[in-house]
């Protein structure tokens, strides 16, 4: 019994400890807000936390000026179910222009990207893994960076790293442009339902993020592999 009684204490302290840090920035999208500037058709449908926003044809969203720019090491999360996987279409990219960005792409032909560069394309450091989207599917994207090290999530399990980035949101200074599903190039926009969107001033840990996927209405459990299994979505 008290074996029993510990576990639970144990496993109640470490389900604490993974919700303990807060984002420094949480859009929900469950509809519109006065923090988010709307571009062409957005319309809120049933997402997988409450509503979702759904970016149709050439429509995206804009946040604040700034919004990342007191960033070094951060996370920003988001659940993404695209109709279709555009090449080159972003689930968000924030920057001043080509030269200074940093974006989440949901394929560059054969990969998912995340890049940041103060110098165009050229000079991006990067991260790059198999395609973990589907299209008409929910799958939970995170991207965190402590001190060099940048990693990528999808469904709370990670996809890639660099250990290298030496960039950091800061290092773009302050940028007005910061989209959700539009680039700054002329690449297609993302099409499809962005929820949950959320901005770290931390790099979270593995735990952590597998706990902020885990946030969900629907049924969540973890197969052998600890990949997220969706159930009624």
């Amino acid at each position: 019994m008290k074996k029993l009684l510990f576990s639970l204490l144990l496993v109640l302290s470490m389900a604490i400890t993974a919700f303990a840090v807060e984002p420094t920035k949480h859009y929900t999208l469950d509809e519109t807000s006065s923090e988010v500037t709307e571009s062409g058709t957005v319309t809120y449908k049933d997402g997988i936390i409450g509503k979702a926003a759904y970016l149709s044809n050439d429509a995206y969203m804009t946040l604040p000026s700034g919004v990342v720019s007191s960033l070094t090491d951060f996370t920003i999360s988001a659940w993404v179910k695209p109709d279709s996987i555009l090449t080159w279409s972003r689930v968000f990219d924030f920057g001043a222009d080509t030269t200074k960005n940093m974006f989440l792409t949901l394929s560059n032909g054969s990969q998912t990207v995340f890049a940041l560069t103060t110098g165009g394309s050229g000079s991006e450091q990067k991260i790059t893994a198999d395609i973990p989207f589907k299209a008409d599917t929910w799958t939970h994207i995170a991207v965190t960076k402590t001190g060099n090290t940048a990693i990528m999530y999808a469904d709370g399990v990670e996809i890639g790293r660099n250990a290298s980035m030496t960039l950091s949101p800061s290092s773009m200074g302050t940028t007005a442009n910061n989209y959700i599903g539009k680039s700054q190039y002329a690449d297609p926009y993302f099409v499809g339902s962005i929820d949950d969107f959320r901005i770290y001033a931390s790099g979270l840990s593995a735990d952590e993020i597998k706990a902020v996927a885990g946030e969900v209405n629907n049924a969540i459990t973890s197969n052998a592999t600890g990949f997220f299994i969706r159930e009624g979505v």
